[in-house]
């Protein structure tokens, strides 16, 4: 998508496929209310005219394969990015900081799965860079919560009220 003003914000959607979240009878939070809160926010940031990044991991499954699929309960624009990551930091491999750099984008929102894992990788990345960042609280996933409680303690959070606000004052 070629947006038409600057972008100063994305929000990063980290591996939502359904090969990790189907084979969970029980995460936390519960899936639902997560999907709720993303597809909440990416609306209202794509509303302000703000981007929405789709990472797929596909270190251990092939890119061609269906269960790699971005969950079907979540909106994902056609015109949204999606980039295909092996590594669970995705700032290693240069696919998402040269869209962020082209994008413009000064603070990003990072939302998905795993919280231990790639979210915690990605995270890691994006602060060794130096770039801006928070979490979005009830929108990063673990099949337990002492994960979650983990990564949410070392990294700023916020609500996706105070995400869907700060996209107003844009």
């Amino acid at each position: 998508m070629e947006y038409l003003h600057h972008v100063c914000q994305a929000l990063v959607v980290i591996d939502m496929q359904a090969c990790f979240l189907e084979q969970h009878a029980a995460l936390v939070p519960p899936l639902e209310g997560a999907v709720e809160i993303i597809n909440h926010v990416a609306a209202a940031l794509r509303k302000a005219g703000h981007a929405v990044i789709w990472l797929r991991d596909h270190e251990t499954i092939p890119v061609d394969d269906p269960r790699g699929r971005i969950l079907d309960s979540l909106d994902v624009d056609p015109a949204d990015p999606q980039i295909e990551k092996v590594a669970s930091n995705a700032f290693v491999e240069p696919a998402l900081p040269a869209l962020l750099e082209r994008l413009k984008v000064e603070f990003v929102w990072f939302c998905g799965y795993r919280a231990e894992q790639c979210v915690l990788a990605t995270a890691r990345g994006a602060s060794d860079r130096g770039l801006p960042f928070a979490l979005v609280r009830g929108a990063i996933l673990a099949p337990d919560i002492e994960a979650v409680s983990f990564v949410e303690r070392l990294f700023p959070l916020a609500s996706h009220e105070v995400v869907t606000a700060h996209c107003k004052r844009s």
